[in-house]
């Protein structure tokens, strides 16, 4: 039995269940027109470093927010789950 379930548990159990029990967490930020666009990818093995992590990135988004309060196509903050199929390699 399960007595708590955060929001976004039950996608990352079907993500997880593509992929071996890991999910992708990417992270894609831009500050400018000069800045080029960020990209970044988090791997996560368990729903609790999954909690742990996008709460973190609300925290990022949030402070982004304040320091570029205007969001437009060159400045953005976003991130999610990728919901794909992917491979690790060793290297």
């Amino acid at each position: 039995m399960e007595f708590f379930s955060a929001p976004g548990m039950k996608e990352y159990k079907r993500i997880a269940g593509m992929n071996i029990g890991r999910v992708a967490i990417i992270l894609v930020t831009r500050n400018g027109k000069k800045s080029p666009e960020s990209r970044f990818a988090l791997i996560v093995e368990s729903a609790r470093q999954y909690t742990i992590k996008m709460n973190e990135l609300k925290f990022f988004y949030r402070s982004f927010r304040a320091k570029f309060p205007v969001e437009d196509d060159c400045t953005f903050c976003r991130f999610f789950p990728y919901e794909g199929v992917f491979e690790l390699n060793p290297d």
